[in-house]
């Protein structure tokens, strides 16, 4: 297993804090499809070492299917997007609670991710 060396580093958004962003919320909550998308584009881009764009606009097809045809394969998606942001920003290891949140409400779990995207962006560019 490829684990990350504890950094000692965290999400600075919360999982609650859905209200911080109501762009995010939205899309999270009525648009998964377009936020997974966002969420998708930005792992890789943490991925390949560049800064993710939250303003990028993906549409994940596979996303919208799996929600209707297989929930825990939601929560499988999302868990493994998570998984790679905290890889990529060097954020510590979390992925048992990373996927229990993920699996009890995923719109929250997807919503948290675009806004840690987003802040993470954001100061770099200012």
């Amino acid at each position: 297993t490829n684990k990350m060396a504890a950094s000692g580093r965290d999400f600075q958004e919360t999982l609650c804090g859905c209200c911080d962003d109501c762009g995010i919320l939205l899309c999270s909550w009525c648009c998964p499809c377009i936020q997974s998308g966002r969420n998708d584009l930005a792992t890789r881009a943490v991925a390949e070492g560049a800064n993710p764009s939250p303003e990028g606009y993906g549409m994940d097809c596979t996303t919208c299917l799996l929600t209707w045809l297989c929930p825990l394969c939601v929560c499988i998606k999302n868990c493994d997007h998570v998984r790679n942001i905290r890889r990529g920003m060097n954020y510590d290891n979390k992925d048992s609670g990373d996927c229990f949140t993920s699996c009890c409400c995923h719109c929250c779990k997807m919503a948290q991710v675009g806004r840690e995207v987003k802040k993470h962006y954001e100061a770099y560019y200012k």
